[in-house]
């Protein structure tokens, strides 16, 4: 096969020396050439190049098929071919590029072979051309969409019916640390000891009669670890070759997941998508599909005439998601962008599964003008996210119950301050809300906020009722509550700094505060909103030794304090709200 593409040259024989059955049958296009011009152009011929007979003959053979680019290198061809009978493609079969009358061209085979009878001067050809473009697609298709396989996040590959990998993705290759010459030269059972030949064998025939298939397996690393995946292997076919596509996914997380649902009894939850994948392709400038699997049309209970062009696709997308779907596809495709989208379809039966589509954008000239996809069916990973968001959902609304509860325990010990947690809460919330901190953090300020004096639980309850001074010693223990309620927090794994709350509300900016002295952004956030929160409520309540200031009182306290002691923006967050906004404690 030459490296570049070759023009036809003309080819030789005398319309005597063909078989009229030959002529008149074959599926081959058959051209003979006499000095110059086509004398003979059989049925074929006008099939595969569009020309009449009566077009053709009487015409140059370079004129008609021969690319335009390379015409002038067959007439000089020609010319040497006519006077010597010699010639680069003359008595051999050669792949080249034809030319069809609509300008449009095709991977041809060429049998050329040159004859020069006794009463002529000159040698004549007869070429026996063959289109080979669905051999040539089927030679690709295993490295066809390389750059979409290779940005496939999860493990992809092709192997032929002895199991020998004739193409894998970088992603393969990379969870089992071979380069893709090295996988190229392996076969399946050196990655997979469950693929025996046997099995493979058996497996071959059943995939062949199913068309696609998903099992368990493992696979092995080339340090010798083997980890559970998930296979979806499709049996495709073109013409005498059988390959299997499949896609690999690690279900090392799935599993371990498993095993712990399975300890405490919960049934029938999956943590990985269903990995059915399911391809399609369209062309942007025809508005079609050029191809969609016939999987796909069973799942969906569509028509090959039902959906054809794009808008046929958009209907059988679930109504809430067609909007964001098409907005969001509609950017990616501009951009040229590989990118996933997930919505929901309808099913044949009327019901609607979540999809993922993994789809590659083609481009000429940094023109969109194609797409290309996979569609994989996760409707169980949604149904297992929406069970595990729930579920985190109570776990949260369980935790918090503790820790109001906790709160509750604290302050029945003390009831001079009873509520006191909760009320430096809902004023930690209300400053956070001002200062615009994210969900998160309000969570965990509110949640901080009501245990932060979970210290006290250890101090006599005579010193936290104690109506008179209290001495240096009592002080002291009063002091710790800090340090104590950290102790008790630090090991407990909250989704927020519960712990440095409790342990850092009592410092100040200019390390005047304690248990630890700290300054400035060495304190939390958090920590500096819960300071002037619990310095607000502390003052404008009442306390066994004293009246409450007020609240007038307290907020001239942070003010005068401001920056030096509170955090700024607490601060003026707090004069906002309580000045200008009205808050009061519910």
């Amino acid at each position: 096969m030459n490296s570049e593409p070759n023009t036809l040259l003309p080819v030789v024989l005398s319309s005597e020396q063909l078989s009229e059955s030959m002529f008149c049958n074959t599926t081959d296009a058959i051209a003979v050439n006499h000095q110059g011009k086509i004398t003979i152009w059989n049925n074929s011929a006008t099939k595969m190049f569009g020309y009449s007979d009566k077009q053709a003959i009487g015409m140059s053979l370079y004129d008609l098929i021969v690319p335009h680019q390379m015409k002038q290198k067959a007439k000089n061809g020609f010319k040497t071919f006519s006077e010597t009978g010699k010639g680069p493609m003359i008595g051999k079969t050669t792949e080249c590029i034809a030319r069809r009358k609509d300008g449009s061209t095709f991977p041809a085979e060429v049998s050329v072979s040159g004859f020069k009878p006794e009463e002529s001067q000159h040698w004549q050809a007869v070429a026996i051309v063959r289109d080979i473009s669905i051999r040539k697609q089927i030679d690709d298709m295993p490295h066809s969409n390389q750059h979409m396989i290779d940005h496939y996040s999860d493990g992809s590959f092709w192997i032929d019916q002895q199991g020998n990998f004739v193409n894998v993705n970088q992603s393969m290759c990379r969870n089992l640390g071979y380069t893709r010459d090295e996988m190229l030269s392996m076969t399946v059972f050196d990655i997979d000891p469950v693929f025996t030949r046997r099995f493979w064998s058996e497996h071959w025939k059943s995939l062949k009669e199913q068309g696609a298939t998903r099992l368990e397996s493992f696979h092995k690393t080339r340090s010798g670890k083997t980890f559970p995946v998930d296979i979806s292997l499709n049996y495709i076919c073109f013409g005498d070759r059988e390959y299997n596509f499949a896609f690999v996914v690690d279900i090392t997380e799935r599993k371990q997941a498993e095993a712990i649902l399975g300890k405490i009894e919960i049934k029938h939850q999956k943590l990985v998508d269903s990995v059915a994948a399911l391809p399609w392709t369209y062309d942007i400038t025809h508005d079609c599909f050029t191809f969609l699997g016939e999987q796909i049309k069973t799942m969906l209970g569509v028509r090959p005439d039902t959906i054809s062009h794009m808008k046929d696709w958009v209907r059988l997308i679930h109504p809430h998601d067609r909007k964001r779907t098409a907005k969001f596809a509609i950017e990616k495709t501009r951009e040229g962008n590989h990118f996933e989208v997930e919505h929901r379809m309808k099913l044949a039966d009327g019901s609607w599964t979540w999809v993922r589509n993994v789809i590659s954008v083609e481009l000429e000239q940094n023109k969109p003008i194609g797409l290309s996809g996979f569609m994989f069916d996760i409707n169980d990973k949604m149904k297992t996210r929406e069970a595990l968001e729930k579920s985190r959902e109570q776990l949260k609304a369980s935790l918090i119950g503790t820790v109001i509860a906790v709160s509750r325990a604290v302050g029945a010990r003390d009831p001079y301050t009873a509520g006191h947690q909760q009320r430096v809460s809902q004023l930690s919330r209300a400053i956070g809300q001002e200062m615009g901190l994210d969900a998160a953090q309000i969570d965990g300020l509110r949640m901080g906020a009501t245990i932060h004096d979970i210290g006290k639980i250890y101090l006599p309850a005579e010193i936290l009722s104690k109506p008179t001074k209290l001495t240096d010693v009592e002080y002291a223990l009063i002091k710790s509550h800090a340090q104590v309620g950290y102790d008790i927090l630090k090991d407990i794994t909250f989704p927020w700094p519960v712990a440095d709350i409790a342990h850092q509300h009592h410092e100040r900016l200019d390390g005047s505060g304690y248990p630890q002295g700290l300054k400035g952004d060495q304190i939390c956030l958090e920590a500096r909103i819960v300071a002037v929160a619990d310095v607000v409520e502390a003052m404008g309540s009442h306390r066994p030794y004293r009246a409450a200031l007020g609240f007038d009182a307290a907020l001239q306290e942070i003010e005068k304090y401001r920056g030096k002691w509170f955090d700024p923006d607490a601060v003026d967050a707090c004069l906002t709200l309580c000045r200008e906004k009205g808050f009061s404690f519910e």
